[in-house]
């Protein structure tokens, strides 16, 4: 009996007569589950936010997935997942729109075939927000907290008024924004620092 793989990875049991006996399909590909915090969303009644995921090996990007949709509980705790990634071990960096790129493996990671669940949803690892914008008030966020973020945060606050859901400079997902937002982004302004890379 030899055990023979074709280019889809199917694997068949061809017995020494030539005629195969069995056919099945061998996964390499892993699904990670996730829980994050975002720092300064707690409790219930919050938006569900979008992540970057960013899988890394020796340094380098071998995956990247945008725009994965993370939904919150009661608690303020955010769960997402990812699907179709080749199993092996990497360096996990996860980033929010509004927020720093966060390294949320000390060490690497191994993922397996199959379903992964990692909880990262601990305050040493949540989300540090105020990367509202890049080199200029249109530009992408740049992994850093800086007078661009602040002219950013401005250009929407208004202690008075509300906010449209999904409103970038509301950093607290409370519907405005003001003071509190203001001091979460002062919270992370570094002009020399940025987020994990």
């Amino acid at each position: 009996t030899v055990l023979a793989k074709d280019n889809s990875g199917n694997i068949s049991i061809i017995p020494t007569n030539g005629v195969p006996m069995r056919s099945f399909t061998v996964s390499t590909k892993a699904t990670l589950n996730f829980k994050i915090k975002f720092v300064g969303i707690t409790g219930a009644g919050h938006n569900p936010q979008t992540v970057n995921v960013i899988l890394k090996q020796g340094g380098a990007v071998v995956n990247q997935v945008d725009g994965v949709t993370v939904t919150p509980d009661s608690t303020g705790i955010f769960s997402g997942t990812i699907s179709n990634i080749p199993a092996g071990a990497y360096d996990i960096l996860i980033k929010g729109r509004a927020h720093l790129q966060r390294r949320v493996t000390p060490v690497l990671d191994t993922l397996v075939a199959g379903v992964n669940t990692r909880n990262w949803a601990t305050d040493s690892l949540a989300l540090k927000p105020g990367d509202l914008a890049g080199v200029t008030l249109v530009s992408t966020p740049d992994n850093r907290v800086d007078g661009t973020d602040v002219a950013k945060l401005l250009q929407k606050f208004d202690i008075l008024g509300t906010v449209p859901a999904g409103t970038i400079q509301d950093l607290n997902d409370d519907g405005k924004v003001e003071g509190f937002d203001m001091k979460l982004l002062l919270d992370n302004f570094d002009i020399l620092g940025h987020g994990d890379e």
